[in-house]
């Protein structure tokens, strides 16, 4: 008996240390006085305390969430600022993180939408916070950080890592539905939904600049999908061109249809510059493609690349950059993977129709077909036009297909361009024309000599370089390898690494006493932690060329930083 009553007595206890308390924060909620965030009671009394979702907020110390998972029997964390049906009350104030931390945040609304830390935003600054090792689960809207970011909402520096899942749609790592603007962000969760999933960002209409995304990405839809290594649709009604630029995404990527590396669909107007992508790429639908899976209505992707291999079961835009380029234009890109699909698949751009551009781009990858319209470079050409550009890939398909192009559709025109003849096995440039084809095969040292791109007018000033250790000895892009994505122009950082890129070794800069430093890959494996002190090397000599995130915490600062190796 006596030993069944201390265990009730324990229970007891146990269920009071895991209830929700929410204790005022010290601070009056001002811009100059802005309530200080310490702990997890007073966060939960932000969220419980909806008159003050417009005031100024700071976060003093790393947040210990992962208790929220029992809370409310095992609903989790009540997200700040909601949407009803006729009603919403959005947060709207500051909430600056100071570079701090809250772990093991949990929410499990399986009905719920907008879902997240902040549940719903308007005309808010959340800036300068780490999430890490979240778990999200909802219906739609849904986030680690915010669930629908809406009317000018500024996120600024902030990143996430855990797991994101959704049943419906507008689903992403960072933020679910972006109307806001989004820069120097983060996110290396796993993300899967039904449509409109992206590593970052679920449904955008808003700018997005500098972040980047690593986590694997799905999308379950066999209709209307949408499913992006960083952003699952990028869709605006502003009558204005919305931008994505210097970003990047390295997940794995798979979904039905409107599958891409980086964008899975690009609507309205909407401009990708100087990003890449370099996951590998599925879909069993159209509108498949390394880079961007459909892109319409206006919209331009420049000085952007992708390097993953594409796969897509359909005969309906499969390309190594763009699946499917719709009244848009491709200029100064280029992909290298290996493209595999069923019709109109390309090296480059699977589908260029309706008044569709591309210029001085090419495609490296290998491309293969069962059925019509494969191209090195274009697989259909249809009523668009191709300029100034070129592929070297393997070409196959049991259709018609040829060197550059698969067919050259009625209006449709192609010039001053060239295919490889050695490396694609290939003397014919197209499968199909009936129209203006303008293309020539050339050997693969003739590919590699300056003078038979300049003969036909090639920019080798501005546009065009070529060298024998650069892209194999083909042309390059000027400008080309410095597509980098993300600056590290991070908000309060006080502290930076040098050199970066690093060889063999790094060093911590401007760290006050010791610092704690751990080292982990893209998906989050931890690879080094160790004790430093001021200025102390830290070797890496051990480590591949790559991409890498070193987390420092010193006094009161925790900060995660890019690392480059290059040996």
């Amino acid at each position: 008996m006596k030993k069944q009553i201390l265990l009730i007595i324990g229970l007891c206890l146990a269920l009071v240390l895991q209830a929700q308390t929410a204790t005022a924060p010290s601070g009056s909620g001002t811009s100059s006085d802005p309530y200080q965030i310490a702990s997890l009671d007073n966060l939960y009394w932000i969220s419980q305390n909806t008159g003050e979702w417009g005031k100024y907020f700071i976060q003093t110390a790393d947040i210990d969430a992962s208790s929220t998972s029992t809370w409310d029997s095992g609903a989790g964390w009540t997200p700040i600022g909601y949407y009803a049906t006729s009603s919403g009350l959005p947060f709207t104030g500051s909430y600056n993180g100071k570079g701090h931390t809250i772990s093991g945040l949990t929410v499990n609304r399986t009905t719920g939408i907008m879902v997240g830390l902040f549940g719903m935003t308007y005309s808010a600054t959340i800036d300068s916070l780490g999430l890490i090792g979240v778990s999200m689960n909802g219906t739609m809207a849904v986030s680690s950080l915010v669930g629908y970011s809406y009317s000018s909402t500024v996120v600024n520096t902030c990143y996430a890592t855990g797991t994101v899942t959704g049943s419906s749609k507008n689903v992403g790592g960072l933020i679910g539905q972006n109307d806001g603007s989004v820069n120097n962000c983060y996110a290396t969760c796993t993300v899967s939904s039904n449509k409109a999933v992206g590593g970052l960002i679920g449904k955008n209409a808003g700018t997005v600049s500098h972040s980047y995304a690593t986590g694997e990405v799905s999308a379950t839809s066999t209709e209307d999908g949408g499913a992006g290594g960083l952003i699952g649709v990028n869709e605006s009604e502003a009558t204005v061109e919305v931008t994505v630029n210097n970003c990047y995404a390295t997940g794995t990527v798979s979904g039905y249809e409107g599958v891409g590396g980086l964008v899975g669909k690009n609507e309205s107007k909407y401009t990708i510059s100087n990003c890449y992508a370099m996951g590998t790429i599925s879909g069993n639908g159209g509108d498949i493609g390394g880079l961007v899976g459909g892109s319409w209505n206006s919209s331009t992707v420049s000085n952007s690349y992708a390097t993953g291999s594409v796969t897509g079961s359909s005969s309906d835009g499969i390309g190594g950059l763009v699946g499917s380029n719709d009244a848009s234009t491709v200029s100064y890109c280029f992909a290298t993977g290996t493209i595999i699909g069923g019709g109109c698949v390309g090296g480059l751009v699977g589908k260029n129709y309706t008044s569709s551009v591309i210029n001085d781009s090419y495609a490296r990858g290998g491309v293969s077909g069962t059925a019509n319209n494969v191209g090195g470079l274009v697989g259909s050409n249809d009523a668009s036009s191709v300029s100034n550009s070129y592929a070297t890939g393997t070409v196959y398909s049991l259709g018609c297909y040829g060197g550059i192009l698969g067919s050259n559709g009625d209006g449709a025109s192609i010039s001053n361009s060239f295919w490889d003849t050695n490396t694609s096995g290939l003397t014919t440039g197209c499968g199909y024309n009936e129209a203006t084809f303008n293309a020539t095969g050339k050997t693969t040292t003739e590919m590699k000599a300056q003078s038979t791109f300049t003969n036909e007018g090639w920019d080798f000033t501005s546009i065009w370089a070529i060298s024998s250790t650069v892209n194999n000895g083909y042309p390059s892009l000027i400008g080309q390898s410095t597509i980098n994505g993300v600056t590290e122009t991070k908000a309060d950082t006080k502290i930076s690494l040098y050199p970066n890129p690093a060889t063999d070794a790094f060093q911590v800069t401007d760290i006050e006493g010791t610092a704690i430093i751990t080292l982990s890959d893209l998906s989050g494996k931890l690879l080094l932690s160790k004790n430093i002190s001021a200025d102390e090397t830290v070797s890496v000599n051990t480590l591949p060329n790559g991409v890498y995130l070193v987390t420092i915490k010193s006094k009161d600062i925790t900060e995660t930083e890019k690392l480059v190796i290059q040996h």
